[in-house]
């Protein structure tokens, strides 16, 4: 599923953004 993908890459954006922050 499409919205699958979406979730993991939401995570990894997520944890990028938490690293650089």
């Amino acid at each position: 599923l499409f919205f699958n993908l979406y979730l993991k890459q939401l995570s990894q954006l997520r944890l990028l953004l938490y690293e650089n922050d």
